[in-house]
């Protein structure tokens, strides 16, 4: 399996996702309470680094899962057939596969 950075960003943004929702008593956000005061008196402030991952996994659950566009490019190509496929860089993108 390949761990690229995208991969990593979307964890991490997954994983600041889920400690907001489980640390948060009120319910809100991390982002939108980021220095607000609880009802308690409990303060939650994030680094610059976790708002930015904060904003990218916003950004990534708008985005669709799959490129249409793209899908329907190369299925136009499959049935076209004139869909080509490089031998060499396939056989390169297995070998980082398997390799690591």
């Amino acid at each position: 399996m390949r761990i690229s950075p995208e991969y990593i960003q979307h964890n991490m943004a997954r994983v600041y996702a889920e400690r907001a929702d489980q640390t948060n008593p009120v319910g809100a956000s991390a982002a939108a309470g980021a220095g607000r005061s609880a009802p308690g008196g409990d303060r939650v402030e994030l680094s610059p680094e976790g708002k930015s991952v904060q904003s990218l996994y916003e950004a990534l659950k708008q985005m669709p899962e799959v490129r249409a566009d793209r899908v329907a490019d190369i299925k136009a190509q499959l049935q076209a057939g004139t869909y080509q496929v490089d031998p060499r860089q396939a056989a390169e993108g297995l070998l980082r596969e398997l390799v690591g």
